[in-house]
């Protein structure tokens, strides 16, 4: 469609993860959900609803007829009982019960409190791996000494390791807001109208204690265990505004981190990424241009931006409802997360390839350093006699000189040369230069790189780590991970076997199709690998699939293979883990269960998923591939659950 207007951030920018967050398909079948959720709850408090009803809304969740809801849209000019309409079109016993005794908020401000929700946490999940990443980067330059600049000039001198942790601490205070706004996050309920509940009041024979109940019930069935004690007809738009701060922030340190980096790559001491065949200039073919940081500081501005349209939004609601909030919503609120999901995806690539030029930084540092270990060299005088205040005087003077050289004339710097001839400091050029050693004007910097990563920043990925473990007695893949939301993707190609497991920053493939199937899975799998797939779990080592493997292993980075031991003790296939091995695959073969986030492997095509039941989170989830008893799972050709 290159005739009418395109957003960047969907074409462009945006991981195809969040986008399917907040697609049409996501937003209809949660509100189809809330529909069923409804309607199961109050058939269980006795109302007129029947479960042949209930069944019926469920089994057609995914059945969406776009065009008949544009239809009727058009015709009533209200998108929600447009909706209605629709979702009674393809459950025809049903369509009496749906939407019974509830306004329009009840599936709009309900599914977009669980769409944020499924949204915030993957952005929580992408900050926690930019912090994995920095913290190697850190780790690995903790003691090498670099200019430490206030006002953008020198001063005393930190290093490398110490100034990304700086930017770490920026990221791990971000964290905690996310956290926050995740822990009191509500949903609405089913407040009716005006906020009184009167309709449900009406709907229970006033019985109170049924109305709240009922609104316990759904946000159960919904996956949530909070809603607001009190609202209006919207839940309060302040939630919006506390969303998007958590994502202005996430922002504002992006901003700074790539802004230092833009700097110092001026300076030429540490490079973002380049690839081989880009293009820094169209004009000046030498240049390295910092693109990807400059993207993130076009990005962030955006998103910082967007704030003030959720601040003006919360302040301008009149009384229990007005309608001017919507249109900025559907706008801001969306393009916030996806910017931020953009961002952090271009400051993971950049932070996983930072170019540290030694060399540069340490001839930055040593033309600085005398000015900085004047202080140092005067009181080793003072020790040997001097008075210090004279000394003071002198080192002044000397110091002007030396920069009026360095500056004025584009020497060196001399100050060195200048103390050592001078008899009042009573020392030697050797013996300055012993002490100009870079690593003995860092302070602590080493020492709190240490403590930083250890106390700080290693609890909060270990809860975010992630492992994969297959238990061959009961046919289990075992993923223990700290991430809040897990998606599976049972894959339609092939035998219909082969099944994708996304557990945030970790993806895990059961399966890699048969010889002649192995580029449908890859061809599958690949709008959900960001990176490097991390783990492959071969559940048919034979000779029919060895070609399937092959694909995979070719198509992307693996981290690891492990295998379910079901032939692993034919010849054949143990040649053939000694060829993956020999590659640089690291294999394991597993029998142990773990602890419990279990993921039973299906061996055959499920039936169509049904699409009512909540996201599963938190490390003590199941799911099972067997439907019925399954608390949560996505088909591949649906969106995530939510």
């Amino acid at each position: 469609m290159h005739e009418v207007y395109e957003n960047p951030l969907t074409t462009r920018y945006a991981s195809r993860a969040m986008q399917e967050i907040f697609s049409q398909d996501t937003r209809t079948k949660t509100w189809r959900k809330l529909w069923v959720a409804l309607a199961e709850s109050e058939m269980e408090l006795g109302l007129p609803v029947t479960q042949a009803q209930v069944d019926e809304l469920r089994a057609h969740i995914d059945d969406i007829d776009y065009e008949a809801e544009a239809r009727k849209e058009r015709e009533i000019r209200h998108d929600v009982m447009a909706h209605v309409y629709a979702y009674g079109l393809v459950c025809p016993n049903a369509k009496g019960i749906i939407h019974l005794g509830a306004t329009s908020c009840y599936v709009t401000d309900n599914a977009d409190v669980l769409i944020y929700r499924d949204a915030l946490r993957l952005v929580r999940s992408k900050v926690v791996e930019v912090l994995r990443r920095l913290r190697s980067f850190a780790l690995e330059y903790k003691s090498m000494p670099t200019l430490g600049l206030t006002h953008l000039q020198p001063a005393q001198l930190v290093t490398v390791g110490k100034r990304a942790c700086l930017w770490m601490q920026d990221l791990l205070m971000d964290l905690e807001d996310i956290d926050h706004t995740l822990d009191t996050t509500r949903l609405l309920g089913n407040k009716g109208t005006t906020g009184t509940q009167a309709s449900f009041l009406d709907l229970m024979d006033g019985d109170g204690a049924k109305v709240v109940d009922l609104e316990k019930r759904i946000a159960h069935k919904m996956g949530m265990d909070k809603v607001f004690a009190v609202s209006g007809q919207t839940y309060p738009r302040k939630l919006d505004f506390r969303i998007m701060s958590a994502l202005s922030a996430v922002a504002q340190s992006a901003y700074k981190f790539a802004q230092d980096l833009r700097l110092l790559q001026s300076y030429r001491e540490i490079e973002e990424p380049f690839e081989k065949n880009q293009v820094g200039s169209s004009a000046m073919a030498y240049k390295r241009n910092p693109m990807r940081s400059e993207r993130m500081c076009s990005l962030s501005r955006h998103v910082m931006a967007l704030n003030q349209d959720a601040a003006m939004t919360a302040s301008t609601q009149w009384f229990e409802r007005t309608l001017d909030d919507s249109a900025n919503r559907r706008i801001a609120v969306s393009e916030a997360f996806l910017g931020v999901d953009a961002i952090l995806n271009i400051m993971m690539n950049v932070c996983d390839g930072l170019v540290v030029y030694e060399k540069v930084i340490r001839a930055r540092v040593m033309n600085e350093l005398p000015f900085m270990a004047s202080e140092n060299i005067m009181m080793d005088a003072v020790k040997r006699g001097g008075d210090r205040q004279q000394l003071h005087e002198k080192l002044r003077v000397h110091s002007q000189a030396a920069a009026r050289v360095v500056k004025e004339e584009g020497g060196k710097n001399d100050l060195i040369d200048r103390i050592a001839s001078d008899p009042a400091f009573m020392v030697t050029r050797e013996e300055i230069e012993a002490i100009l050693d870079p690593a003995n004007f860092t302070g602590r910097s080493e020492e709190q790189v240490e403590e930083f990563l250890r106390d700080v920043i290693r609890p909060v990925l270990e809860a975010f780590d992630a492992s994969v473990t297959w238990n061959s007695k009961d046919r289990l893949v075992v993923v223990t991970t700290g991430s809040s939301l897990v998606r599976v993707y049972f894959l339609d190609v092939g035998q219909g076997d082969a099944t994708l497991i996304d557990c945030g920053e970790t993806e895990v493939l059961i399966d890699g199709g048969t010889n002649s199937t192995g580029k449908d899975v890859v061809a599958a799998i690949a709008p959900y690998i960001d990176g490097k797939l991390d783990y492959v779990i071969a559940t048919h080592p034979d000779a029919d699939h060895v070609g399937g493997l092959d694909a995979v292993l070719a198509a992307f980075e693996v981290g690891e293979v492990i295998d379910s031991g079901r032939t692993a003790d034919t010849e054949t296939y143990k040649d053939y883990w000694a060829a993956v091995k020999a590659e640089g695959v690291f294999l394991r073969a597993c029998d142990e269960a773990g602890r419990r986030l279990a993921l039973r492997q299906p061996f055959v095509k499920p039936p169509p998923c049904p699409s009512s039941r909540p996201a599963t989170t938190g490390p003590a989830a199941t799911i099972a591939a067997s439907w019925p008893s399954s608390p949560a799972a996505t088909c591949r050709s649906s969106s995530p659950a939510t």
